[in-house]
């Protein structure tokens, strides 16, 4: 296979250049026949396009202030970690500057930017007659009123390749939404079956699908849910056969018309918010631990647009979801991380498991004829052993392993003769002067998950090529290269070994090579960080997990920290070293934690590294309060409770003050720092997030929230229902918010006795559209409690709960068991209720029978007029256990449909 040579990106830059002429040519002129037309929502658009050419150019952080958090009237962006604004008008005259400059002294944005800067839609004037002035903040009409001339100026200047790149992506796909929304779609790849395919590739499809039908079913259902956008993430350990099956559903779903495949890595500009595809799209998203915030990002677009009359289906493929999960799901921000979530699959994370024995034997019955083995030394009960062992685990990839070599009986010595039997194959294959050259190519590939040659333009690697350290570009033999590697795709200019288990113990153990024959690939290693340092830390990750006690490990995750990007490199990968489950116990990742603060402290004027430290720190301390192992493992190791509270405020104070004062991480470290804290000081600083200027609504809400149940804990009623009142009036937050501020008054009103007001509150979340079910049932028997305390028995207080029943039931997910409950319930045969769901063993369902075992008993009563529940005590409890109980359901299951 020949690849174009990348030096031939040189010749596009006047091919770039004029492109980008043409584009902004045409949304000058555009925008004149918009103004004409009364296009309103055009200047919208004109905000944003605008404000992303700044950022390519200038580095900014422009965001539209129509979504800050801020309120900022006379600017339409704002970039608060430089404090500018920027206005972007369709008017030149001097007379729109002087009314800015008016409106900017009047609502006193002294206090919000130090900058003004105004951008002209049309082409400015040679010459401005302003005599106003912004005292306190900077504005020089000859330097700081621009238009598009200005930017082809700098545009020619440029200098940076990969800006230039990045500018023309962005233009080029920005500039469709002027004459009508985009319905192309993002370049997807979905590899094909070729006549002589890798062994060992996912596309190569080398023997039938074995034992993931139901895992199957499972994608179609979710391909075949009924909301228009929604999103799954599939889990499993190195080589289950992730990438195996969601190349299964792609090409099941082709055939039914569907537009499918993988998002190549290579797609960074695009935009999802105006993407409305002509059919069903189903868009594979491999590796997401390297691109967390990207791939949150076309999420958080593709919810918050949510127009299409086509579905769109999001499949996200990864080990597990804990190093990258939380900087995904936005728990950054609380009104983003309810929009993801809201947008989510509602069922829980699909993980493939080891397969079964008989599709073990049934795989390798099918390898065995490919690949006439020699005779193995293992029966079938042998093999199955084997295939058992923790650090195997039944994964279809050592079923391919093994049929190949099936007398190595090592895992990672078996991976290692295949890499040995591949190395053998490039030896015979390419240039002996070369082959050297080909290796590091080869390791610099692998570790970087493959080189992305056009995003980048290769001008990163000139310095390694010059000093021979990797082949001239027209030295690669790219047939050879290609033939000896995975099918080649067009995600990548250059690929590395694949699969990753391969990769990883490739990398590492050409690192722990001595002297000389060592030293090129440590040289490589901090080129690595420095062309796709993303890709470099998803790279140790997945180390991590599968060989974190290889003794080359540690040279992995210590770059070279002489340079600023490098230090940010290394606290971002620190950050997730520090949401992994194991973090309380690993003292490797504890001291990587520790030194990256070091670090900090060291360079305290670099704000980005500081960000990334903060955020370490913040994931510790989550860790600490929030630890995702058996209390019993706790115990044994001495991480008591009291320790760990003390350790996460240490930490949380520590974020507080690294950050500035309008960071989201700071408002984060906050509400979860007033939660270890006595009450008055945690009311304090409640009040302070509550009352500053940049908290946005969702995280206003929290506080309030959270300041509200301290009141009632001191019985000061009536001062908790008004924060609680308060939330309500927010027009920026999510139904969660909404929800416990509203249950939160119904328990207050309760406590008061005011029991018209706790029927209304509960009411209000019942009819709610937004409000996820569970809660809606936890509101039910809330009122039904309600109508009991007012004497309204028999009539509202029983059919509450009768309807709570009927509801709750559809959270038992064994269909045999949910049927007759259903069957019971229509004939209200409440023993035979109270008999079905007496059977401990119904592990998937437990919690919602442990709720219907908890309810049925006060149905009974109602129904009988049974004296014994004349207790209000019993009813107050009846309120407090559905609320305990019934926060499990709403974590595992929080959209099954009512």
């Amino acid at each position: 296979m020949t690849k174009d040579n990348p030096q031939q990106t040189a010749l596009n830059f006047g091919k770039q250049i004029d492109e980008i002429r043409q584009g902004l040519a045409y949304v000058e002129s555009h925008i004149s026949i918009g103004r004409s037309t009364n296009l309103t929502d055009l200047n919208i658009h004109a905000e944003d396009f605008v404000g992303g050419i700044l950022n390519i150019l200038y580095d900014f952080k422009l965001v539209n202030t129509n979504i800050s958090s801020g309120n900022f009237p006379c600017i339409d962006l704002i970039d608060t970690s430089r404090r500018i604004g920027v206005q972007v008008t369709s008017e030149k005259g001097s007379s729109k500057i002087s009314s800015t400059i008016d409106c900017v002294n009047q609502n006193k944005l002294t206090s919000a930017i130090d900058v003004l800067k105004i951008f002209t839609l049309k082409p400015k004037q040679n010459k401005y007659s302003i005599s106003k002035s912004c005292p306190g903040i900077k504005f020089d009409w000859l330097e700081d009123i621009i238009d598009f001339n200005d930017i082809m100026e700098s545009v020619v200047h440029l200098g940076n390749d990969e800006k230039l790149t990045q500018l023309h992506s962005y233009i080029v796909s920005f500039t469709t939404i002027f004459t009508n929304y985009s319905t192309r779609i993002p370049t997807l790849y979905l590899p094909r079956q070729e006549a002589n395919p890798s062994w060992l590739s996912f596309s190569s499809r080398s023997t039938k699908l074995v034992g993931r039908d139901n895992e199957l079913k499972a994608l179609e259902n979710f391909l075949e849910s009924e909301k228009q956008f929604s999103w799954w993430l599939v889990t499993g350990r190195a080589g289950t056969g992730k990438s195996r099956l969601a190349l299964e559903l792609c090409n099941l779903y082709e055939k039914q018309g569907w537009n499918v495949g993988f998002l190549q890595r290579s797609t960074t500009v695009f935009d999802w918010s105006r993407f409305k595809p002509t059919k069903n799209t189903l868009v594979i998203v491999d590796y997401v631990v390297g691109r967390a915030r990207e791939v949150s990002d076309l999420i958080l677009e593709l919810s918050y647009a949510n127009n299409t009359s086509t579905a769109i289906r999001i499949l996200l493929l990864e080990r597990d979801s804990q190093s990258w999960w939380s900087n995904f799901i936005r728990e950054d921000s609380w009104s983003e991380n309810a929009e993801m979530m809201n947008s989510k699959y509602p069922y829980p994370d699909l993980a493939l498991n080891s397969l079964a024995k008989a599709d073990m034997l049934e795989m390798l019955k099918e390898l065995n004829v490919i690949n006439q083995p020699d005779e193995s030394k293992r029966s079938d009960d042998k093999f199955l052993e084997w295939m058992n062992r923790p650090n195997i685990g039944g994964r279809p990839l050592y079923v391919m392993l093994f049929s190949k070599f099936p007398n190595v009986d090592e895992p990672n010595e078996l991976l290692r003769t295949v890499l040995k039997r591949e190395a053998g194959k490039r030896r015979e294959r390419i240039q002996e002067s070369l082959l050297k050259k080909h290796e590091n190519l080869l390791f610099l590939a692998t570790i970087v998950g493959g080189i992305l040659g056009e995003e980048t333009g290769f001008e990163k690697l000139d310095k390694a090529i010059n000093s021979g350290l990797l082949p001239q570009l027209s030295e690669i033999d790219f047939d050879n290269y290609f033939s000896l590697l995975e099918v080649y795709n067009e995600s990548t200019a250059i690929p590395g070994i694949t699969p990753d288990l391969l990769g990883e113990l490739h990398v590492l153990d050409c690192l722990s090579l001595k002297d000389f024959r060592g030293a090129p690939f440590r040289q490589l290693l901090e080129l690595a960080y420095k062309i796709q340092p993303d890709d470099v830390i998803a790279f140790i990750v997945r180390c991590y997990f599968d060989f974190h006690d290889h003794p080359s490990f540690k040279m992995l995750v210590n770059p070279s920290l002489d340079t600023t990007e490098n230090r940010v490199t290394k606290a971002k990968l620190v950050a997730q070293f520090a949401c992994f489950q194991n973090v309380l116990f690993d003292k490797f990742l504890q001291a990587e934690i520790d030194g990256i603060t070091v670090i900090g402290d060291s360079n305290i004027q670099e704000s980005e590294l500081n960000k990334w430290v903060a955020l370490s720190e913040y994931n510790y301390a989550c860790s600490l309060m929030f630890p995702k192992v058996p209390s019993i493992i706790l115990a044994i190791s001495g991480m008591d409770g009291e320790h760990r509270a003390s350790e996460a405020e240490r930490r949380l104070r520590a974020v507080v003050s690294r950050v500035e004062e309008n960071s989201s991480i700071r408002f984060m470290a906050l509400l979860n720092l007033g939660t270890l804290l006595d009450n008055n000081e945690a009311i304090d600083i409640y009040t302070e997030v509550i009352e500053s200027n940049f908290s946005d609504d969702e995280t206003r809400a929290c506080a309030l929230n959270n300041r509200a149940y301290i009141y009632q804990g001191r019985e000061d009623y009536f001062a908790a229902i008004k924060d609680r009142e308060h939330v309500l009036t927010l027009s920026n937050t999510s139904s969660d918010r909404r929800f416990v501020a509203l249950f939160g008054c119904g328990e207050s009103h309760f406590l008061l006795g005011m029991f018209d007001k706790v029927i209304q509150d509960m009411t209000t979340i019942i009819e709610s559209s937004d409000i996820i079910p569970i809660d809606k049932i936890c509101a039910l028997v809330c009122r039904s409690v309600g109508y009991y305390f007012k004497g309204e028995v028999q009539a509202s207080s029983l059919e509450d709960l009768q309807l709570a029943v009927q509801k709750l039931i559809r959270f038992v997910t064994h269909e045999d068991l949910q049927s007759k409950l259903l069957d019971a319930l229509s004939l209200k045969d409440w023993d035979k209720s109270i008999q079905l769901v007496q059977d401990d063993e119904k592990a998937p369902d437990k919690d919602a029978i442990e709720l219907l075992r908890t309810i049925y008993p006060f149905v009974i009563a109602l129904s009988s007029n049974n004296d014994n529940f004349q207790d209000r005590g019993r009813w107050d409890e009846l309120r407090k256990m559905i609320i305990s109980k019934a926060s499990r359901l709403r974590v595992h299951n929080p959209n099954i449909a009512m």
